[in-house]
């Protein structure tokens, strides 16, 4: 929800939560999205989509509902979704909400063709495809390149959370460690807690304040038990039986990088050794793509778009979200996915204008006169499920706005958009 830092109303208190309130509009709203009907004209067009990820999804609804097209989207998992379905625990987002999202996907005259895994784009086209949208994500992650990883008590966050995800439970022992600092360590260390970890330990180089996590996931993992070990790193590991024996070492801040954070430097003679049941590495993601697709990859081996129309080095082939961009928020691929339905429109003959009308347009005159505020008004605190309860299941967190709390948070809002 980078929105949120936009918001004006963030000077006087606090920003809307837009987030939470999107949230309400869809679990009030879902009569109208279940309205929502397939497209009325066919363009005569077929669309190839590789990757049921956000990006995919999103430009295959828009492909086929507003741009009258055939999609096929080609997911080489069990199950469409992506990092929404094998990435985001379901602490966070439950599954029948996810696949309430892919079913309005499916209405609008989308195929999803699952464990069909793409070798050969020229092949698609072969077979009658107009264009193909590459949206293969972010889902092989970067490893430690520390001696002893290839024991069989190191997992990467990937395999888990996917692991996870598809229902299996996988054995981590009593005590865990995770090497990480984003939202995917994060994510990794409260799923440890709900498999049955006593402990989880979270290792990052830096202090709490560069960790890139958002920070409301930080303190609930910390108020959930997981604890912070920060300025510590491992550089190697042992498997010993059952467990890991993880040689770590501190670290101090010293100039800043490039990433506009100080840069963690080693202390000599700081080395400490600890046992574990398991240690996860959560450092980040990459994309992986097939050399075989024949697509030309950068830096980070993302695929490289020539600008802002994400078309590719092949003719008629767009990529976008993940894949693209590297590891980034689930809105920024879902943008992605929209921005490619515009210019695969266009590249098919189409206007590239897949506008659409959800409401009826408002009459800023109906509105009720804007209250000069005089005083902070701040959110209506998100209903959650205890902190004793939470590590007991994969039960959603978050239980989201009453409709009286959600009318409350909307009435904040300043109204920028009225303005001249």
């Amino acid at each position: 929800h980078p929105c949120e830092t936009r918001c004006k109303r963030g000077g006087l208190d606090e920003p809307i939560s837009i987030r939470a309130l999107k949230g309400a509009a869809v679990r009030f709203g879902r009569r109208a999205e279940a309205s929502m009907t397939r497209p009325k004209r066919r363009s005569g067009k077929r669309v190839a989509i590789i990757g049921a990820g956000p990006a995919g999804l999103t430009a295959a609804y828009y492909l086929a509902k507003l741009g009258g097209h055939e999609v096929t989207i080609f997911e080489a998992l069990p199950k469409p979704g992506g990092m929404l379905r094998y990435g985001i625990p379901r602490y966070r987002l439950p599954e029948k909400d996810l696949d309430w999202d892919i079913d309005i996907v499916k209405s609008a005259g989308v195929k999803i063709k699952t464990r069909t895994r793409i070798r050969s784009i020229p092949r698609l086209m072969k077979e009658g495809f107009d264009a193909v949208f590459v949206g293969l994500g972010a889902h092989a992650s970067w490893e430690l390149g520390i001696r002893g990883e290839r024991s069989k008590r190191v997992w990467d966050c990937v395999t888990f959370l996917r692991e996870v995800s598809a229902g299996k439970r996988p054995k981590v022992g009593s005590h865990v460690a995770v090497v990480g600092g984003g939202n995917s360590a994060i994510d990794t260390a409260r799923t440890a807690l709900r498999l049955g970890a006593e402990e989880v330990t979270l290792l990052y180089r830096r202090t709490r304040d560069e960790m890139p996590a958002d920070p409301t996931e930080i303190e609930d993992a910390l108020e959930e038990g997981v604890r912070l070990e920060p300025l510590t790193i491992p550089i190697a590991a042992r498997g010993r039986g059952s467990t890991i024996r993880v040689t770590c070492q501190r670290m101090e801040l010293g100039e800043m990088d490039s990433s506009g954070r100080r840069r963690p430097v080693p202390v000599e003679g700081s080395e400490l050794t600890k046992e574990y049941s398991t240690l996860i590495s959560a450092i980040g993601q990459f994309p992986e793509v097939p050399g075989q697709l024949g697509l030309e990859v950068g830096r980070g081996t993302r695929v490289k778009v020539r600008d802002r129309s994400l078309a590719t080095s092949m003719e008629g082939v767009f990529a976008g979200g993940d894949a693209v961009t590297g590891p980034a928020s689930v809105i920024e691929a879902i943008a992605h996915g929209r921005q490619a339905a515009q210019e695969i429109d266009r590249f098919l003959g189409g206007s590239g204008d897949i506008s659409e009308t959800l409401a009826p347009p408002d009459n800023p005159d109906d509105y009720p006169p804007l209250r000069a505020e005089t005083r902070a008004r701040h959110r209506p605190p998100m209903r959650t499920l205890s902190v004793s309860t939470r590590t007991d299941s994969f039960r959603c967190v978050e239980q989201g706005y009453t409709k009286k709390d959600a009318i409350a948070e909307a009435s904040r809002c300043l109204r920028c958009d009225l303005e001249d």
